[in-house]
Order: C-alpha cells, then structure tokens, then sequence
C-alpha cells in the first residue's frame, strides 16, 4: 500500500519565491506531501542578503510539504542542476584506466568527475553537508543515480593496496568496478550518516541495470539509509508493464533490507497520445509493493505538459494516500 506521495521539482529554486509559483505549491500540495528538490551548492547559500534557499524551504513547509534536497555534489550525483566545485578542482577528477580510453560509456567519458577517494573531495564533501544539515531545515537528503567508475588515481590505488595486500591492476575489469562500488557505497553512507545524526532522512534512486547488480545490493544494505528508490523509465524503449517488472524486484531488495520503497513515474520525452500510460505506471508500482508513488515533473521532450501534469496529478491522488483520507 502506497503511504507517501512526492514530487520532484528539478527547476531553480529561484522559482520558488515567485508568486505565481506559490499557487503551483498549492496544487502540489493537493496531490503530494514531498517535494524533491534538485539544487546545486551555490543555491545552498545566501544570495549577499537574499537567504532564497531558505525562503523556498519555509515555503514548502509553509504548505504542508516536506523536502528533500538532491545535490550533485562532486559531479557523483546525476542532478539536473550540476554543482561546480569539481570543476575549479580538477586535482580531484578520477582518472579512467587506460584500456578504457576509446570507452563508448557516456559516464565514464565525463572526467569532470571527483574521484570519492580523493581526500579533499571528501573534505568538502564532510563541511558541505555540514553546512546543509545545521543551516537549513531541510527533511531529507537525496542520492541520484549514484553509479560507480572505474579510476586509477592513486589515491584508489593506495586504498586498494591497504584493502588487498596487492597492487591494483590498473584495468577497468570487474575487480576495479567492485572495488569502486564499495567505495561509492561508503561515501553515500557517509553522507547519510550525517543526515542521519541530524535527523534528517535520505533516500537514494538508481536504474536496476544487471552490470550493477552489486552496487544496488551494497547501496541498500547501507543502514542509515531510509529509502530505497528506482526509476524504471519506460517512454523510451519498454513496455509500461516494464514498471511493474521493476517494482517487483525492487520490493525484494527493500524487504532484505528494511527499506522504504519509491518509484519515479516518468514525466519527460512523454509523447502526444501516451499520457494515459503515466497512470497506468503508477497503478502497476502501487499494486507491486512500492510505498512512495513520485511523479517527476520534467518537461523535457514532452509534447503535452498541461495534460502530463494532470495525469500525474490524478495517478498521485488515485493512488496514493490523500485519496484514502478523503474517503474516510
């Protein structure tokens, strides 16, 4: 049974102050309790005298809505609004082994990357969320799409020597990836630590792909972690019954693990004509175990946003808990 709604905003929190945006809120409101908000750094800081990350998060709450903050910290997280430190720190990038160089992976090929082996990314890592949790009344933190890579910088070099007793292959094989998925796990789980001893929850989402089968599994394993997400996008290639396959397998990754579940119901590149499969996806993750029902209002490649937004509005309030309560 579905016991939680969200939403997630990826536009500038900017938007948020704005008047006409405020009774966007309220509709919002109707359908949801939760906004996720993707933000970069700079807008986790004061603008000189304008607090606007503050002021959109008193907005929310003012609205009854909880939020979640998803950053992009280090390049590591794939937010739609990017943080920047990484990219005046390049001393902090991952280095791609050299059999990899012709890597036809558009993730991998991104060396503006902080490698989360790296010392002084992980410095900054520690006081940005620092500054978050004890600065801003924010409820929950976010993972997005967190993915491994593989890198041969020498700090993962030295990590892995004191691991194993041996020097690193140098390679982008299967030891490498394992390797960089339990240090990806282990930095999720510190930030989520942290979270956690501020009371603040955190929620990650990921695509269930086979190749990263063992990240998913080490990632839900993470104890401070309270949700477990997927975003099983369909539009593209796949039937709408691809989300019920999905949820499914989910659900048993979240059972092991004592974990919430969320499914993101896609939003973006939604044809003219295909609208009504957006309510279709949230019926199937609901009656397969998923627990937080999340539209994603994105409008990228999306023909017909008034009518996808109104779909995504009834699939949320049809399925999801404010429609039990009315009832009652």
């Amino acid at each position: 049974m579905v016991k939680e709604t969200w939403v997630i905003q990826p536009g500038s929190l900017p938007l948020w102050v704005h008047p006409v945006f405020r009774r966007d809120i309220r509709e919002i409101a109707g359908c949801a309790d939760t906004i996720y908000e993707y933000a970069n750094e700079h807008e986790i800081h004061p603008y000189a005298d304008s607090e606007i990350f503050k002021d959109a998060v008193k907005i929310i709450h003012d609205h009854g809505l909880r939020v979640i903050v998803s950053v992009g910290t280090g390049g590591r997280f794939s937010a739609i609004n990017p943080s920047t430190w990484h990219f005046s720190h390049p001393e902090t990038w991952f280095r791609l082994p050299p059999d990899m160089a012709n890597t036809t992976d558009h993730y991998f090929r991104r060396r503006e990357v902080s490698c989360v082996n790296n010392p002084k990314f992980l410095k900054y890592t520690k006081q940005f969320y620092s500054d978050l949790f004890d600065n801003y009344d924010v409820d929950g933190v976010g993972f997005d799409e967190p993915r491994e890579i593989p890198c041969v910088c020498k700090y993962c070099q030295r990590k892995f020597e004191e691991l194993n007793h041996r020097k690193m292959s140098g390679r982008g094989d299967e030891e490498n990836l394992r390797f960089q998925a339990e240090s990806l796990a282990e930095y999720v789980a510190m930030i989520s630590d942290m979270a956690k001893q501020k009371g603040v929850f955190s929620a990650s989402v990921t695509y269930l792909q086979p190749k990263e089968a063992y990240f998913h599994k080490l990632l839900a394993e993470i104890r401070s972690l309270d949700y477990f997400g997927i975003d099983p996008y369909w539009m593209f290639n796949k039937p709408v019954t691809f989300v019920a396959e999905m949820t499914k397998e989910a659900r048993e990754i979240c059972d092991k693990n004592n974990k919430l579940l969320w499914v993101v119901i896609q939003n973006f590149h939604v044809p003219s004509g295909r609208e009504v499969e957006i309510y279709e996806a949230g019926r199937l993750a609901a009656e397969n175990g998923a627990d937080v029902l999340c539209g994603f209002t994105y409008w990228r490649g999306t023909q017909n946003p008034e009518l996808t937004w109104n779909t995504t509005h009834k699939m949320l309030i049809d399925f999801g808990p404010k429609r039990r309560s009315r009832k009652k």
